[in-house]
């Protein structure tokens, strides 16, 4: 069965992510070539050690890489659409205008870990999360212009000891010296995961991005976007606003841990610096989650999940000619009745634009 299972996520792996290999030809790689016809690499690492505590989502980490933006109004348009299916699917159900519309598609693959608090006991207690880990990988297709943005993703991967969280945890444990988790042998049952997900987002203000790095501005951007799967089904509604001297047009969202999370990346490499600081909120109505209801074809352990809850988060972003590095601190409340303490975690990231 645990066989099975790995065989056919790592087979959905390579077909989602195929596209990665073959991807339409953009001189990425000529220094000529204008910041948003190049790639974008980045490793994503969360934590809940940056709050000092460790429980809840505990870890998560994760490599993506985004394909250049393409300008719908290029020569090539019409051969793009005719030999990309991808597209042709997207470009039907986008809400963004066409008029100077960009698309370009992300792709990420990686692990993460949730755990009750008193990971020290053998057997976990019942009014806690339980133990779970993801293998995921995910694909994201991204359409902009000045005012609008959308994002589609599609999620494919396993929960359970076929992800090979416990492991990792251990092995991790081990070498830095903290408490052996003990209680893995309650982990979730094996299961394939599939999710979908979108959110559409709006420019309010913006007088940083027209900045192009040589001064100072902020802006704001509101979103509204859904999750649907076994993974976790919901709504959600958001705002964030950035101050600095130069960003992406316009900021990742949702800042939600531990499901395949793809940021906007890469800064832009026409500047010799560029710095802005982040901070927004988002709401949410959890119709359904597997860390809180459990499995959901078998019987195991699970919470009483609460449906409505929020995140805040704050941080800040860098670049330096095409590197650059972000930190951001989410603080949720709480996502199940039983839950004494907020969840907090902190999320670096780590990235290239070449």
């Amino acid at each position: 069965m645990n066989r099975g299972i790995r065989a056919l996520t790592f087979l959905l792996f390579f077909i989602v992510s195929a596209d990665v290999f073959c991807p339409p030809r953009l001189s990425a790689f000529n220094d000529d070539t204008p910041s948003d016809n190049r790639y974008s690499l980045a490793i994503i690492f969360e934590n809940d050690y940056f709050a000092d505590t460790d429980k809840g989502y505990t870890n998560g980490f994760f490599a993506a890489i985004a394909m250049p933006w393409q300008n719908e109004q290029s020569e090539n348009r019409n051969e793009v659409k005719r030999n990309d299916f991808i597209y042709k699917l997207t470009d039907r159900l986008t809400l963004v205008e066409d008029k100077n519309r960009e698309r370009r598609k992300s792709f990420a693959i990686g692990q993460s870990i949730v755990t009750p608090d008193e990971i020290e006991k053998d057997i976990p207690p019942e009014d806690d999360l339980p133990y779970a880990g993801f293998l995921t990988g995910k694909m994201t297709v991204q359409y902009q212009n000045d005012s609008t943005s959308d994002s589609m993703g599609i999620l494919v991967g396993v929960v359970g000891p076929s992800s090979q969280a416990e492991k990792v945890q251990k092995i991790s444990h081990k070498i830095i010296g903290v408490t052996e988790p003990k209680g893995w042998h309650y982990q979730l049952e094996d299961e394939f995961l599939l999710n979908v997900s979108y959110v559409h987002k709006w420019k309010l203000v913006d007088t940083l991005t027209s900045a192009s790095g040589f001064y100072p501005g902020w802006d704001t951007t509101v979103y509204a976007g859904a999750d649907a799967g076994n993974v976790l089904s919901d709504v959600t509604v958001g705002g964030i606003v950035r101050i600095g001297n130069g960003a992406n047009k316009y900021p990742s969202s949702p800042y939600r841990g531990g499901i395949g999370f793809i940021p906007d990346i890469g800064y832009s490499r026409n500047f010799p610096f560029v710095v802005n600081l982040i901070g927004g909120v988002e709401a949410s109505y959890v119709f359904q989650s597997i860390i809180l209801d459990g499995n959901t074809f078998s019987e195991g352990p699970h919470v009483d999940r609460v449906p409505l809850c929020a995140n805040l988060f704050g941080g800040v972003g860098v670049g330096l000619k095409g590197l650059w590095f972000s930190f951001v601190m989410v603080r949720g409340t709480k996502i199940f009745e039983e839950q004494e303490d907020a969840f907090k975690y902190g999320s670096v990231i780590l990235g290239c634009t070449f």
